[in-house]
């Protein structure tokens, strides 16, 4: 394992997978951790920190039958974004969008603004965002939901539903997971798009 992890999943040698973000540096001791959420059972999206030398370090467990490294790596945070993005538009369809009537097999990410960032949030944690869509061509929509990941960064992976006219200028604020599923509509296609995606994911 590299000296520095990058960012991508990881299994712990008792058998949980983190998505690691980064290395962090504490500004008043110095000491390195590696920056994680959980990406299993009821900890997922739960973000932690984990001091570096102990992320890095070899275990050896005899009872566990168990001698290695106490992470190990099993995909860079790319490949995952990547294989979602490919996998998105077979599981969207009129039946989980939030406008079927302007949907089409050429467009399959439309109206999924809201139920796709639920699904992100699930897999990566980090923060939902809103925009208005007002005073741009997509305003019969009303707004757009993406993500901002632990860390800062953000990732929109409905971008492609507005084709070569993504609104520029989006001011975005930050709502909660509990606003968003207030909407029974929305809540009904999440947990549709859920399960088809859990569905679609390969056997490990």
């Amino acid at each position: 394992m590299e000296s520095e992890p990058r960012p991508g999943i990881y299994r712990h040698f008792k058998g949980g997978k983190y998505l690691v973000f980064w290395v962090s540096t504490d500004v008043e001791s110095g000491e390195q951790g590696v920056e994680y959420s959980s990406l299993y059972g009821p900890h997922v999206g739960k973000h932690a920190r984990r001091p570096l030398k102990n992320f890095l370090e070899e275990v050896d467990r005899p009872e566990l039958n168990y001698k290695g490294p106490r992470f190990r790596s099993m995909e860079s945070f790319e490949k995952m974004v990547t294989n979602l993005k490919l996998l998105l538009p077979k599981i969207c369809g009129r039946e989980t969008s939030a406008d079927p009537g302007d949907g089409s097999e050429a467009n399959p990410l439309w109206g999924h603004c809201a139920v796709v960032a639920l699904l992100t949030q699930d897999l990566f944690g980090g923060e939902l965002l809103r925009a208005s869509l007002d005073g741009t061509p997509f305003a019969d929509m009303r707004s757009h939901y993406w993500n901002q990941l632990p860390g800062g960064m953000e990732l929109d992976l409905t971008a492609p539903q507005f084709g070569d006219n993504y609104p520029i200028g989006l001011q975005p604020e930050t709502r909660t997971r509990s606003y968003v599923l207030s909407n029974p509509d929305t809540k009904a296609r999440y947990e549709l798009l859920k399960q088809k995606f859990t569905k679609a994911k390969p056997p490990e």
